[in-house]
């Protein structure tokens, strides 16, 4: 579930990201708050995850992690950077993106990755430090991520410094698997609610003192567990159930998701603006959000069907049988 909301705040961010780069979202608006806040922790949510269920990979002989890491990162990184690359190179120069890119990028992923795809970049040499540096003690491998990062951001380092970012958070992920952290999330709805109202202080005082977005840790740290323990209240309520099945099932399509959100929204945004004459961001985002969800599940559910998501470099443990048990309980 978990990463079934995050899934949601990536596409909605960067569908205001976009209406912000193109001028049909003033920069004074205050959705530039909500864009703020979303990106203190929506990213480290998955570093953290990924760190959580890191242990289980790594136990797993050599050649069997690594085909792993090769199948579910850097294959679809590269697959997709190409492909979004290549759609970028062609479309250079018209209404439908908001930069010009030339055909050399495309060689630079090597070492550049496109946007959004530094995630599964700094993903996989996340894994690949978890690894090499297994004989370090965890609490120690967290605090020398924490000063990497730092030291890195203020660098300006790029993608090295985007690694020790995702690193840091990855960390903390296996240091809270190794410690049983999650055990100590609030159940109470008072508290959970109490947790979330000190997330959003903290994220929104951090934006008021103009601090960069990946700097305040603590209100990462507190919107990580106050996700968490959200989702925990949620599955605990009946009430909810069909909404927990939903973020569910989006979090199990979150690769075809995030590799096909902005190729979706780019369309979506172009067919609103140019054919419908629709500028109206209260119109815009909701739509292209919604749209840029939705059709790659659409489209990951054919590829399932025709076996064909190997190939497409999203993940097999995405089943038909899942998908429907999870429409039923929805």
């Amino acid at each position: 579930m978990a990463k079934g909301i995050a899934i949601i705040l990536v596409v909605y961010g960067h569908c205001l990201r976009g209406l912000l780069s193109a001028n049909i979202v003033p920069p004074d608006s205050g959705l530039v708050l909500t864009d703020y806040v979303i990106y203190t922790f929506h990213m480290p949510v998955f570093f953290f995850i990924s760190g959580l269920f890191f242990a289980g990979s790594r136990d797993k002989p050599a050649g069997s992690f690594w085909l792993g890491r090769l199948r579910m990162i850097v294959y679809p990184y590269f697959l997709w950077s190409l492909v979004q690359g290549t759609i970028q190179v062609a479309l250079s120069g018209s209404s439908a993106v908001n930069a010009t890119v030339g055909a050399d990028r495309l060689l630079e992923i090597l070492w550049v990755p496109i946007s959004p795809f530094w995630f599964l970049y700094a993903l996989f040499f996340c894994n690949v430090l978890a690894y090499v540096l297994a004989m370090l003690r965890t609490d120690m491998l967290a605090a020398g991520a924490f000063i990497a990062f730092v030291a890195l951001h203020f660098a300006g380092a790029g993608v090295v410094g985007d690694i020790a970012y995702g690193f840091f958070y990855f960390t903390l992920g296996m240091l809270a698997r190794e410690r049983i952290w999650l055990t100590l999330l609030p159940v109470s709805r008072m508290a959970t609610g109490a947790l979330c109202a000190l997330f959003l202080l903290a994220a929104v005082g951090a934006y008021y003192a103009g601090i960069p977005e990946r700097l305040p840790v603590l209100a990462a740290i507190l919107g990580i567990a106050a996700m968490l323990a959200l989702c925990a209240r949620l599955e605990q309520s009946k009430s909810f159930e069909g909404l927990c099945g939903l973020l569910a099932l989006l979090g199990q399509f979150s690769m075809s998701i995030y590799v096909l959100h902005i190729l979706v929204l780019g369309f979506v945004r172009t067919v609103l603006l140019r054919f419908m004459g629709i500028d109206d961001p209260a119109i815009l985002i909701p739509t292209a959000t919604v749209a840029a969800i939705a059709i790659p599940v659409l489209i990951q559910m054919a590829a399932i069907r025709l076996h064909l998501n190997d190939l497409l470099g999203l993940p097999s443990s995405v089943k038909i049988k899942s998908i429907r048990r999870q429409a039923v309980n929805s």
